[in-house]
């Protein structure tokens, strides 16, 4: 299993009228603050496909599937028929053809390549989403799609793969790209971002395991 990460970074700018809002919320209410901070953290940006994955969108066969777990949809890209099948996973804000030149190195290693749009992203429908919706996504495309040999992830992708294997993944090879390890670095990362106080990162880590908890029960 290959390992490369780095610290994480969602490489957004956020936009100024972003910034002057949490600041502003900052003066007025915490947790008015938190819950802003934490729809922005739950939210992709949905980018259009550029040129170059055009092909890839073009020749894969495509089909939605069903979430069962967390009750929502994505839409799954699949070409090729060989028995040997790899898994490529996205990050945060991007698409199932976003590792496009993965995607045609390993076609011609003779793979089977499967890729999807993670909840919220790119063509699966919704707004928000977050990294458990993401595993529950790889467990069923295993359960629909699988066994894989191998699968290759990045960033929020790569995290996501290294936790669907602790959930049950099987997989021979897990390469991972820019993916980090620690999920209160992505937030406090976000938090410098918003230019706001770092007191508010252990307010919005409290406030998503709040939401688990309450989404378990």
């Amino acid at each position: 299993m290959t390992k490369k990460t780095k610290k994480p970074n969602q490489s957004l700018k956020i936009p100024k009228i972003i910034l002057v809002v949490g600041q502003f919320l900052s003066f007025i209410s915490t947790k008015l603050l938190v819950q802003f901070a934490a729809r922005l953290f739950t939210s992709p940006i949905k980018h259009k496909i550029p040129k170059r994955e055009l092909e890839m969108d073009r020749l894969s066969q495509q089909e939605v599937l069903v979430i069962p777990l967390i009750e929502k949809k994505i839409n799954v890209y699949h070409s090729g028929s060989s028995a040997k099948k790899i898994l490529l996973v996205h990050g945060w804000s991007g698409r199932g053809t976003q590792l496009v030149k993965f995607a045609e190195e390993f076609e011609k290693l003779g793979y089977q390549i499967v890729s999807f749009d993670a909840p919220a992203h790119g063509k699966s429908p919704g707004n928000t989403t977050l990294m458990p919706e993401f595993i529950a996504s790889i467990l069923e495309i295993e359960k629909q799609f699988g066994p894989f040999e191998t699968a290759v992830g990045h960033s929020l992708g790569g995290m996501s793969l290294l936790n669907a294997v602790k959930e049950g993944l099987k997989i021979k090879r897990l390469t991972i790209i820019g993916s980090g390890d620690i999920v209160e670095d992505i937030i406090d990362d976000f938090v410098q971002k918003l230019q706001l106080d770092s007191k508010i990162t252990d307010l919005l880590r409290i406030h998503f395991e709040k939401k688990s908890q309450s989404n378990d029960g």
